[in-house]
């Protein structure tokens, strides 16, 4: 019990319903059904989570991922806050690997493919040779083997990466929803780097997109530009 308030010499005790600190999921995910149901019934449509930090925006991307499964959407994630250091190459990365994470359901080879990301070049072929990869993973491998070795064109790097789940949804006839996270985090890229994301990210009829962001201001001048 937790002392709330002490009115006229009388002590009030309430019970804490909340928990305070990392995501919540399962029974501790309450009391936004009729917007989950929302989001999750009109798969295909784009949204902007928009709040202040502490408000509870993973913990509803976490559930609308548990329920996108559940319908056979396949969920991906990615959290700008965990690319470090931040920069545009890096970013794509995270959501090259994030998207093979989803799409492979294998440690092993997702493991293994993010080191191709990375530069390694030993047992690049058999790799993809001797695994019954998709041909959209064979496809991203590729790209990422390539650009380590001799750096690409940014724009070229930006439609492979954002058209690698497109490409994975047309493969499997199945329906990607992307999540990402302090979306607002990219503008220090610059507007060339967003409008050649959302001119790609508009040809993507498989996959529909989910951006969350802390800084109100910033998130709602993002998403209110043409």
């Amino acid at each position: 019990m937790f002392i709330d308030a002490c009115v006229y010499g009388v002590v009030v005790l309430l019970k804490n319903p909340f928990l305070v600190g990392p995501p919540v999921s399962g029974e501790f995910f309450f009391d936004r059904e009729e917007l989950v149901a929302s989001l999750v019934s009109t798969v295909g449509n784009n949204f902007a989570l928009i709040g202040m930090r502490r408000t509870g925006k993973t913990s509803l991307v976490l559930r609308l991922c548990e329920l996108f499964r559940k319908k056979g959407v396949i969920p991906v994630v990615i959290s700008v806050k965990q690319v470090t250091p931040l920069t545009p190459e890096n970013f794509l990365k995270q959501y090259s690997l994030a998207a093979s994470k989803e799409f492979l359901q294998d440690a092993g080879a997702v493991e293994k493919l993010a080191s191709f990301f990375e530069g390694k070049r030993e047992g690049f072929a058999d790799f993809l040779n001797n695994l019954k990869l998709t041909v959209s993973i064979k496809d991203v491998a590729t790209i990422w083997f390539e650009q380590s070795s001799t750096p690409k064109d940014l724009s070229q790097l930006v439609q492979k990466t954002i058209f690698f789940p497109q490409s994975y949804a047309l493969e499997k006839k199945k329906q990607v929803v992307v999540f990402i996270d302090e979306f607002q985090d990219l503008k220090e890229f610059g507007p060339s780097f967003l409008s050649a994301l959302r001119e790609n990210m508009q040809k993507t009829p498989n996959v529909s997109y989910v951006i969350s962001g802390s800084v109100v201001g910033l998130i709602s001048q993002i998403v209110g530009e043409k």
